[in-house]
């Protein structure tokens, strides 16, 4: 059977995602198969996935229309309080000693931020997963976390208006 556990933590994020909004996932072994024409790395590295290929799946989800990208940790917590789905890439294993030790690249899901402090769901690569202890801010810059801010596109309001252009979202736009 084929599992995400060894290189598809951050696609075992976007099923999470999934079940967080209250819909239906499918096993892990339906989600590779669906996209492994699409990803045929996935034949040696199920789930394999780089920033733009979890875009796409996002997109493919509906779970994302676009994705703004920051460091920004008062970003993040703007628009993750603002009712946006946040996945978090770290540089390092998101473990709460100094000096980080690895430099293994992790994506976690954001399930609470504030100014004092943030949580992530993680999986791990025995297939378990758990929502880490409370890290204060500075593991923010300690971890090279990058926020990584989901937006969906606004429900189509009932009567639109002809003569009101939408204003930009200036959230919808990358930064680094």
């Amino acid at each position: 059977m084929k599992t995400l556990n060894e290189h598809g933590g951050s696609c075992r994020c976007l099923l999470r995602l999934l079940e967080n909004e209250g819909r239906a996932t499918r096993s892990e072994e339906v989600f590779i198969n669906r996209y492994l024409e699409r990803y045929p790395v996935w034949a040696a590295q199920p789930g394999l996935a780089d920033d733009l290929t979890l875009f796409e799946l996002a997109k493919d989800l509906g779970l994302a229309s676009g994705i703004t990208v920051s460091r920004d940790y008062g970003r993040v917590t703007r628009a993750f309080q603002a009712g946006h789905a946040v996945l978090v890439r770290t540089g390092c294993s998101p473990l709460q000693t100094l000096p980080a030790t690895d430099q293994e690249e992790q994506v976690l899901v954001l399930t609470a931020i504030d100014d004092g402090g943030f949580a992530l769901w993680r999986p791990f690569r025995n297939g378990s997963s758990d929502v880490l202890p409370r890290a204060a801010p500075m593991w923010w810059e300690a971890w090279f976390a990058v926020g990584l801010i989901l937006h969906k596109q606004p429900a189509a309001a009932a009567s639109p208006r002809v003569d009101a252009p939408a204003a930009a979202d200036p959230m919808l736009v990358s930064s680094r």
